[in-house]
This record gives structure tokens, sequence and C-alpha cells, in this order.
């Protein structure tokens, strides 16, 4: 059994993708990593160039799962998620509606960032 806020670690043993894993406080979160062939798929699937699928195929891909384990109920703003950038810096992630705001639909040429 891992200890309560222990990350859990693992690898598909098909796949070789890793995924992390943490409990605490009634919630579950998950990340699992998305193979390059998965992510090019997806984005291409949703109208984005060759390249700007490409862009996001040859970059690190996650999928997240967020559970509520718990009896009580959970609120969360994405709006309020960073990730860290090399040197340290942090940005927000981009909401569904930021990523059609830049324009990555079906036709577009403007660059992923």
């Amino acid at each position: 059994m891992t200890p309560v806020g222990a990350t859990e670690t693992g690898r598909g043993p098909e796949t070789g993708l890793e995924s992390w894993q943490v409990e605490a406080r009634g919630i579950q979160i998950r990340l699992t990593q998305t193979s390059p062939d998965q992510a090019w798929a997806f984005y291409q699937a949703r109208g984005f160039t060759l390249e700007q699928a490409e862009h996001y195929a040859s970059s690190c891909v996650f999928m997240t799962v967020i559970r509520n384990i718990g009896a009580t109920p959970i609120k969360h703003r994405l709006s309020d998620w960073r990730y860290v950038i090399e040197g340290g810096r942090s940005r927000p992630i981009r909401s569904k509606t930021e990523w059609e705001k830049y324009g990555h639909a079906a036709g577009s040429q403007s660059q992923p960032g």
C-alpha cells in the first residue's frame, strides 16, 4: 500500500508510456504520457495543420485525470493551473476557449506557442 500523498508510478507493458498518480485528501490525480502517434492523431482530427500537429506530437504530451474519491465535493479553476518551463518560470495552461482564440482550427497557418 502506498502512503497517502505519495506518488505511484507505472509504465504500460505494451507501450512503455509512463504514468504518475497521487491520492490525497479525497482527490486522485493521474498523469499519463501520450505517444507521439496518439498526439498527432488527436491534433489532426481537430483540424490542426500537419506542421502544427507535428510540433505538438514531438513535445511532451500527457493526459490528466482528476477524480473525487472522497465524500466532499471539490472545486477547481483551470485558470489557476500552471506548468513550469526550463529556468523555473511558470505559465498558465490554455483552456479550450484560449486554444480557439489562437486560431488552431482547420486552415489556420499560425504557429502554436
